[in-house]
């Protein structure tokens, strides 16, 4: 759980200064900080899931509901992304990432047991 929030930090500290006008520089520094933010939630996610299930049948249904989530926001994603930059400019698709950042962060640590492994 530790480094899951630890990774879900950097996604979205590096969301915000990505947000802020910086240079090009500082911009390219945050989204490899973020990319690295949603590589450490990626794979997380997955052992969490996995740690959370003992039961392999409880921990198979959750396995498919993850990723049937992840498809259909990567399907969803170019349009919905499309659309926030035509209405509210580019970066309005890094300031989304924070709210729902925040209440992922949250969720874990209110919901989501330390695991000793």
């Amino acid at each position: 759980r530790r480094s899951f929030v630890f990774g879900v930090t950097l996604f979205v500290v590096s969301s915000i200064v990505c947000v802020l006008p910086v240079s090009l520089a500082v911009f390219t520094v945050a989204r490899v900080i973020q990319g690295l933010g949603a590589a450490f939630i990626s794979v997380l996610s997955l052992a969490l899931l996995s740690h959370s299930f003992p039961n392999p049948r409880m921990k198979a249904r959750a396995i498919s509901n993850w990723m049937a989530i992840g498809m259909v926001g990567a399907a969803s994603a170019p349009a919905l992304g499309g659309l926030m930059v035509d209405g509210l400019g580019w970066r309005s698709v890094f300031l989304v990432n924070v709210p729902l950042g925040a209440i992922v962060w949250l969720l874990t640590l209110v919901g989501v047991d330390e695991s000793q492994d």
